[in-house]
Order: C-alpha cells, then sequence, then structure tokens
C-alpha cells in the first residue's frame, strides 16, 4: 500500500516538475526570443501599398498585414489560422413564419389607417349631431314683445338714448380740461422750463459719472486680476526652476535617456532601405531638400537615396525595413524607470505632492 502511495507521488511530483519546466520555458521563451519584423512599402502612380509581417520562435507565429483598405489581416500558428479579416462572415438566418406574419399585420394596420385618414379629409366640414345637422331658428319679429326682463323694445331705445347723452356730456367736460391743462402749462412761464431742462440734465450727468465709476472698478479688478496671475506664473518659474535643477532630477533624466536609447536600439530597424523620386514642383525648394539630404549623408549613407525632380510635383520610391524586438530588453528598461527612486521623486515634486 506505501508502495503504491509513493509511486502516486513520484509521478505528480513528476508532472508538476514537467509542467514548471514548460511555463520555465514559453516564459523565457517570450523574454528572450526575439519578434522579427519585415516591412515593404511603394508608392507610386496606382498608390500607397504596405505589407508588414512579424514572426516569432522559428516562424511558430506569424502575423501577416497588408494596407490600404480593403487590406488584410492574418494570424497563424504553425499551420492553424488563429484570425483571418476576409473570412467569411456566416449567412444571415432568413426571418420565420412568425417574423413574416407580424409584417403582414403591420402593413396592414398601416393601409386601414391610411383609408381613415383619406375618409377622415373627405367629409365636410362643421359639426354634426347625432339627430342632424342644426336648424334655423326663424327670426322672431321685434315690435313691442317683451324680453325675460318684462321690458319693451321701447323702453330698450329710451335707455340708448340715455346713455348716449352722458358719453356726450363727459367727452365734453374731458375737452374742457384738456384745454384748462394746455393754459396751465403755457402759463408756467420760461423759468419752470429751465428747471425742468437742469434736472434732467443732472440725471444724465449722474448715470455717465456712474458708468465711468463703475468702468473704472472693472479695469482695476482686471489690473489686480492679472498682477495676481503674473506673481503667481512668477512663483510657479521659481518653484520648476528650483525642480529642475536638483540633483535628484538631473539624475532622473540620465536614467531616463540611457533606458531610452537602448529602447530604440532595440526596436530601430536593422536594414533600412529607400529608394526615392522628389519633386515639389519648384526648382529652389527642391534644391534646399537635397541640401538637407547632402548634410544628413554622413549619417544616412547609402541607406536612403534621393532622386531630385526639378520639373514636376511626384513622390514616389520604394522602402524595405527589416529589424527585430525583444521584449526583455523593454521589460527590463520600463521596470527600472517605474521602480527608480529618482524619477519618483521627481514626479512627486513636479506635482506639487507631499514627500
Amino acid at each position: 500500500m506505501l508502495h503504491i502511495i509513493l509511486m502516486i507521488l513520484k509521478i505528480i511530483g513528476i508532472l508538476l516538475l514537467v509542467l514548471l519546466l514548460l511555463v520555465l520555458a514559453v516564459t523565457g521563451a517570450v523574454l528572450f526570443v526575439p519578434v522579427r519584423y519585415r516591412v515593404n512599402g511603394k508608392k507610386d502612380g496606382d498608390g500607397l501599398l504596405i505589407r508588414a509581417e512579424a514572426f516569432w520562435f522559428l516562424h511558430l507565429l506569424r502575423i501577416k498585414a497588408v494596407y490600404p483598405e480593403p487590406g488584410r489581416t492574418v494570424i497563424k500558428l504553425l499551420c492553424f489560422t488563429l484570425y483571418d479579416s476576409d473570412a467569411e462572415k456566416p449567412p444571415e438566418k432568413e426571418p420565420g413564419k412568425k417574423e413574416k406574419g407580424k409584417r403582414k399585420k403591420k402593413e396592414q394596420t398601416k393601409k386601414i389607417k391610411s383609408k381613415r385618414d383619406k375618409t377622415a379629409r373627405k367629409e365636410p366640414e362643421g359639426t354634426v349631431f347625432e339627430g342632424g345637422p342644426f336648424e334655423t331658428i326663424p327670426d322672431k319679429g321685434r315690435g313691442t314683445e317683451r324680453s325675460d326682463t318684462g321690458k319693451t323694445s321701447a323702453d330698450r331705445d329710451k335707455e340708448t338714448e340715455k346713455e348716449r347723452k352722458t358719453d356726450s356730456a363727459e367727452s365734453g367736460q374731458a375737452l374742457e380740461e384738456w384745454k384748462e391743462q394746455e393754459e396751465t402749462e403755457e402759463n408756467e412761464g420760461i423759468f419752470y422750463r429751465i428747471l425742468r431742462a437742469a434736472s434732467g440734465l443732472w440725471e444724465k450727468t449722474k448715470d455717465i459719472l456712474r458708468k465711468i465709476k463703475k468702468a473704472a472698478a472693472n479695469i482695476w479688478y482686471t489690473i489686480k486680476r492679472l498682477c495676481d496671475r503674473i506673481v503667481k506664473m512668477r512663483e510657479n518659474i521659481g518653484y520648476y526652476i528650483e525642480v529642475f535643477e536638483e540633483e535628484e532630477t538631473k539624475r532622473a533624466f540620465s536614467i531616463c535617456r540611457k533606458e531610452l536609447n537602448k529602447i530604440w536600439k532595440n526596436i530601430r530597424p536593422t536594414k533600412c532601405r529607400a529608394e526615392l523620386l522628389l519633386g515639389t514642383g519648384e526648382p529652389d525648394t527642391t534644391g534646399y531638400i537635397l541640401a538637407v539630404y547632402g548634410i544628413l549623408y554622413p549619417i544616412i549613407g547609402n541607406d536612403i537615396i534621393i532622386e531630385p525632380d526639378f520639373e514636376n510635383q511626384v513622390l514616389e520610391g520604394k522602402l524595405f525595413l527589416k529589424g527585430r524586438i525583444t521584449v526583455y530588453v523593454l521589460l527590463y528598461a520600463v521596470i527600472k524607470i517605474y521602480f527608480d527612486k529618482n524619477i519618483r521623486y521627481f514626479l512627486k515634486r513636479f506635482k506639487r505632492e507631499e514627500i
């Protein structure tokens, strides 16, 4: 019995060891096996065409992409296609009987509504009750018939004449009052008019002075705010100058420069070849570009060749890039930058956080 238990434990231990070795192998392959890439580009009269390819671990994983639209992207693992942008989409399912029946019902209801609207538009205007249209009521004579209040038409005529007389009397009285008011205004004299004009002028001057005072207060407020902002900007500039002059900041920048240089060396193409036909349409600007190309030639070398065209405006050529990227170098540089105490100190000082 004990022998069987030991054998089971031995098998489990071997399996765990194999899994551990497999995890370590995969992790080491991901970290240290570089990803190789290759880019081919072409620009001519037909347009722009770019083909990009990436390979990992002896072409175990392959990625291919083509630009521009419609383009295509393919990801393969060994002989298996993990993703293909041009893969056919599954056909859409035809609508069932229930959906067709619902559509027919909707169409029928729409037709019924349209018929009702048409009939409603054709109906004659006016309101009709259940008993039929309004019946005309014959006019009755106005002789000496009495109304509900017991008054005859003659009594009503007398009352209207009295009202007219009272209205005419009131209008005559208002006319007399208006004439009296005009006479009093004419008798006021020139002195009263001068006083009234002087009071109006004083009110206008008071209004103008009030507006001038308000404008002066606004100008003073804006000048004060501008001065406060200038003082604050001066304080901020002095603070950041002090931060950038500290030793911790200088060490942080030196570390960042070294690590970014390592990242660039890791991702930059090992081979670069470009042949360009360049022309701006104007000889002078094309000559300036060639002058810059001549200055950079010791650095560029024969990797980039420019053929000028002094007559036409053209940009055509070919491009080829090839390189590799190692994940370990990128990961190590990012971790070193993230956990460096000088960089953390600089970020806290830059954000004005408490240290």
